[in-house]
C-alpha cells in the first residue's frame, strides 16, 4: 500500500465519521420538527397547530437536505473508502 492509498484511506474515514456525525444531527433535528409538533398541538390545542405547520415546513426543509448530505455521504464514502485488496 502506497503513501497515497493511505492518505486517502484516512480521508475517507476522517469524511465517513465527519458525515455520520452530520446524519445524526440532521436526524435529531428531523425528530424535532416533525414528531414533537404532535405533543405541541395535543396540549395547546389550536394556537399549538400554527405551530405544528410550521414544524412540518421546516421538517420538510431538513427532510431534503438530509436525503442529500446522506446521497453525498454515501458518494464520498464510496470514492474515498478503503482500496480493496482483493486481488
Amino acid at each position: 500500500m502506497s503513501l497515497f492509498d493511505s492518505l486517502m484511506s484516512a480521508g475517507g474515514a476522517v469524511a465517513s465519521v465527519l458525515l455520520t456525525l452530520i446524519n445524526l444531527w440532521l436526524l435529531f433535528w428531523l425528530f424535532v420538527a416533525t414528531i414533537l409538533p404532535s405533543f405541541v398541538v395535543v396540549m395547546l390545542g389550536r394556537s399549538g397547530l400554527i405551530a405544528s405547520l410550521h414544524f412540518l415546513v421546516q421538517g420538510s426543509i431538513y427532510t431534503v437536505i438530509y436525503i442529500v448530505i446522506l446521497y453525498i455521504s454515501i458518494l464520498v464514502v464510496g470514492r474515498f473508502g478503503p482500496p480493496d485488496d482483493r486481488l
